[in-house]
């Protein structure tokens, strides 16, 4: 099997399709760089979320107003995974819901 393709892009106007290839471009690399290296950082909120029930864990440790703090910063970066669900046009509340399950069950490497 081969392993060259060939894209054709069609835009209106040679702006857009500049776009195209610098986004096609942009993905093909991103694609190569994760092959090769094989470290990742889930996306859609999961790392945000993950650092918010750690937050959480931790704002038990420190009582009086310190606990307000820490636990009003740890809701503000559930606020990454709540817009990414909406702009998606998922059920946001069920997505966060189900993200903080797992995360604080531990499936934190899905």
């Amino acid at each position: 099997k081969s392993k060259i393709a060939t894209l054709v892009l069609r835009a209106s106007t040679n702006s857009v399709l500049n776009d195209l290839e610098r986004a096609v471009d942009d993905g093909v690399h991103a694609v190569q760089m994760a092959c090769k290296d094989g470290r990742l950082v889930y996306g859609g909120g999961c790392a945000e979320i993950e650092c918010a029930v750690q937050l959480e864990q931790f704002a038990d440790l420190h009582p009086g107003l310190e606990q307000y703090a820490i636990r009003a910063f740890a809701k503000s970066l559930e606020c990454v995974a709540r817009v990414l669900a909406e702009n998606a046009g998922w059920e946001a509340l069920q997505v966060l819901a189900d993200l903080r399950a797992a995360h604080v069950t531990g499936k934190v490497d899905m």
